[in-house]
């Protein structure tokens, strides 16, 4: 049965489409390693936007398979990494207006899954 509310994907998905109105690029599912995925997304920003603040945001492939079930749910805690000048406090503040909580440590950010809103 599908879920009646939206699932953690759906409010992550939400607060990325929020940053990306204020021009900070991001990314699900981008990538098989965040080192991989940080130099790719900073070379397309410079390409693309030399002038720009670079700032981005995303999850990996791998995470994704290992962090969501087939519902959107976050079963475990997800990685967001992060790039650019105070991206940190800009992707705090759409994720906590998206209800998706948050483990914070300086600038690592890991979402956490609601689990309460989604049956069964």
């Amino acid at each position: 049965m599908a879920p009646f509310f939206p699932s953690d994907r759906d409010r992550l998905l939400l607060a990325f489409a929020n940053l990306a109105s204020y021009g900070i690029a991001t990314r699900d599912a981008y990538g098989e390693t965040a080192t991989e995925a940080h130099a790719a997304i900073s070379a397309d920003l410079r390409l693309r936007h030399p002038n720009g603040l670079g700032a981005y945001v995303f999850w990996t492939a791998p995470d994704d398979t290992a962090s969501f079930d087939e519902y959107g749910r976050l079963t475990g805690e997800l990685p967001l990494h992060i790039g650019g000048k105070h991206t940190a406090e800009a992707v705090r503040t759409a994720l906590a207006l998206a209800g998706v909580e948050l483990a914070i440590d300086g600038d690592d950010l890991r979402a956490l899954g609601t689990g309460t809103l989604t049956p069964g």
